[in-house]
């Protein structure tokens, strides 16, 4: 059975480089609400969705009545031959059957389900594949600013080897600059053979920095490290390959003595839940029950563990989730502590517990709908509250913040949200903000000032776009820099399977 949550993708032949997606049904939530931050990420027959339900055109069958569908035809003919705007539209047909198309599947009941054009189809089947041919970024795109900064470079990657990182706006590709671009605009520019070499600019703090960068494959979403006898396996999404990439991470923690193991779902959104069993397998006793899942009809059908591949014990275990640990990810994390007693590590978890299938269609759309709830080896339901953590701990919040795009400036003596992530950017770079509630004191201005001074900027204590931009950089710096003492979740994660 195959399941998801935000994402929806299947294996798709042309890999590229990857990039972080969100659905299209999120981005037009999104842009309607207040056109915000565009997180493109992973997704693909998983758990997740969007929709909007139209009972009133169908029958409890499913077939749709005579005056209904008389309705919707006249309604059709209309919009397609007499409405005005319908001249600026190309392939005016295509596009109302489209939104036609995604009005039935949308429904606020169920933000899981939704239709999918051919072209959002193919975009987001391109991620669950476990490794990419590109440079190994995830990026967001800024649709108020038009700017795209990097979020996170993968371990061993070509970005990383080449010295780019989180927190870095993109400026150009090839020497053309990104500004105007589009998400898919940029990824064109940057996709290309293996071996083949692509020259980056990017903005870090104040600075401008080049960067020519070898295209190689991407192992995106497992990676594995060892820290005296302790194993920390960070899995970014369920991928294909995934249950393999985790078996061989395994063997190495073997190799190396390790008698702890740090499980690191943080962040991760879910994907392929035949992932999430394979993983399993590595962990739990043959023929474990991972998950239920509850039918329309109520029935109950068991995924369980085959027993196959080598399988792993360990001392202690913890597992680290945070507010973004959904899905798969927390089907993983329940089945864990169920049958191994892992200790749970950070805040509570999204709390996606539907499962989706996706419908594939002759013209390359697509409709991916829910099927099912799941529940935990317990058969708790997990849908709208997640799991609580057994040791709960924050993150340091500046870190979390995601780039902003301003629509003014903001001196002293003013009060704004931009304030706030202001405060607390420099209060975790280490300036002496006087508060961090959004009262931009005289204080937090001479703070500002200072950083200003010291990364060679104008020194004029106000928060314009340019200081929004370096703050970021800044902050995302810092914490690459300093993971080790600043990551008081993984800290604690260590403590808690040095202590059992």
């Amino acid at each position: 059975m195959t399941e998801e949550r935000n994402p929806e993708q299947k294996k798709k032949t042309v890999q590229v480089k990857l990039v972080r997606h969100k659905w299209p049904d999120e981005i037009a939530a999104e842009k309607a609400l207040r056109r915000k931050t565009i997180l493109l990420v992973i997704g693909a027959i998983l758990f997740f969705g969007i929709g909007y339900a139209c009972n009133a055109v169908t029958k409890t069958n499913g077939v749709a009545s005579s005056s209904a569908n008389q309705k919707l035809n006249e309604v059709y003919d209309i919009m397609l031959n007499q409405w005005y705007f319908g001249k600026d539209i190309d392939s005016l047909d295509e596009a109302l059957l489209n939104q036609a198309l995604k009005g039935m599947s949308g429904s606020e009941s169920d933000p899981y389900t939704s239709y999918l054009t051919k072209e959002e189809t193919m975009e987001l089947s391109s991620s669950l594949q476990g490794s990419v041919m590109g440079i190994g970024v995830e990026y967001v795109y800024l649709y108020d600013s038009g700017s795209f900064y990097i979020v996170n470079v993968f371990a061993n990657g070509p970005a990383g080897r080449a010295g780019l990182c989180s927190g870095d706006q993109i400026i150009s590709v090839n020497e053309e600059s990104v500004a105007g671009l589009d998400s898919d605009a940029l990824r064109e520019k940057i996709v290309g053979e293996k071996g083949t070499t692509v020259r980056m600019q990017v903005k870090r703090e104040n600075k401008l920095l080049d960067f020519e960068i070898e295209r190689g494959e991407v192992a995106s979403s497992v990676f594995g490290e060892v820290k005296g006898s302790v194993g920390i396996l960070t899995i970014a999404s369920f991928a294909e390959n995934s249950g393999e990439l985790v078996g061989d991470y395994l063997k190495e923690f073997d190799q190396q003595g390790v008698t702890s193991l740090i499980v690191d779902l943080r962040g991760n959104g879910g994907g392929y839940v035949q992932a999430a069993v394979d993983i399993a397998n590595h962990l739990l006793p043959e023929d474990s029950v991972v998950l239920y899942e509850e039918k329309r009809d109520g029935s109950m059908s068991e995924n369980r563990t085959s027993g196959s591949g080598k399988q792993y014990r360990y001392d202690a275990m913890a597992v680290l989730v945070d507010g973004d640990t959904a899905s798969a990810s927390e089907v993983l994390t329940a089945a864990l502590r169920h049958y191994l007693d892992a200790e749970i590590v950070g805040v509570n978890t999204f709390g996606k517990g539907t499962v989706q299938i996706t419908k594939p269609f002759a013209d390359g759309s697509s409709l991916k709908y829910t099927i099912a709830q799941w529940l935990t080896p317990a058969k708790e339901k997990i849908h709208g509250k997640g799991i609580a953590p057994d040791v709960e701990i924050a993150s340091a919040e500046a870190h979390l913040f995601s780039p902003v795009a301003l629509n003014g400036t903001y001196a002293a003596d003013s009060v704004s949200q931009p304030a706030v992530i202001v405060q607390k950017e420099l209060a975790f770079l280490g300036y002496a903000v006087d508060r961090e509630d959004g009262y931009f004191s005289t204080a937090s201005s001479e703070a500002l000032k200072q950083y200003q001074r010291n990364i060679g900027m104008e020194t004029d204590g106000v928060i314009d776009q340019a200081v929004m931009d370096a703050l970021y950089s800044s902050v995302q710096l810092k914490w690459n820099a300093e993971k080790e003492t600043l990551d008081t979740q993984m800290i604690k994660a260590m403590e808690v399977v040095n202590d059992r």
